[in-house]
């Protein structure tokens, strides 16, 4: 009998559930990250970040369940990964943006969560071979991880059931 190996015999791996997911970022929304400033027709200071590029990344926020700052680092972390040469907003302008924003988290798919596609439009998710990418410039890195289910918060198609009167 061996005592505290798992997986089989002696010296052998345990058996690991390995996750992949693949986060896309758009050319267009680099492209589009910072905000125009005639895009702003209100008085004062407009902002620096377009809101086509704070959409994405407070989905993202919501997605994963992480607080203000945790999401600042994960954003400039996947950024330098990707080698994309641009400013992140800090965790206050994050705060202050989400509470005017309207926030739709997008549904789960069918299967499992294999790509997660950030573009000017929002977040999107994906099940393995669902998306391509259309064009030419996107960017996309693999992130591995060790979980029985993702860590997300991602709700699947809700049907509403009728209200009983």
């Amino acid at each position: 009998m061996m005592r505290g190996v798992r997986g089989g015999r002696r010296g052998a791996p345990p058996e690991i559930n390995k996750e992949e997911l693949t986060i896309w970022v758009s050319p267009t929304l680099i492209a589009q990250w910072r905000s125009a400033a005639q895009e702003s027709k209100k008085k004062g200071r407009p902002y620096f970040y377009s809101d086509r590029a704070m959409l994405p990344i407070l989905q993202m926020r919501l997605l994963f369940v992480l607080p203000y700052r945790q999401t600042q680092g994960l954003i400039a972390t996947l950024f330098r990964r990707l080698e994309i040469d641009t400013k992140v907003p800090s965790y206050s302008q994050l705060c202050r943006r989400a509470s005017r924003l309207d926030l739709p988290l997008p549904t789960a798919p069918e299967g499992k969560i294999t790509d997660l596609v950030l573009e000017p439009s929002g977040l999107s998710v994906f099940a393995k071979g669902k998306w391509q990418p259309m064009e030419e410039g996107w960017h996309h890195i693999c992130v591995g991880f060790q979980a029985e289910q993702p860590p997300m918060a991602v709700p699947a198609a809700v049907q509403e059931e009728p209200a009983l009167v």
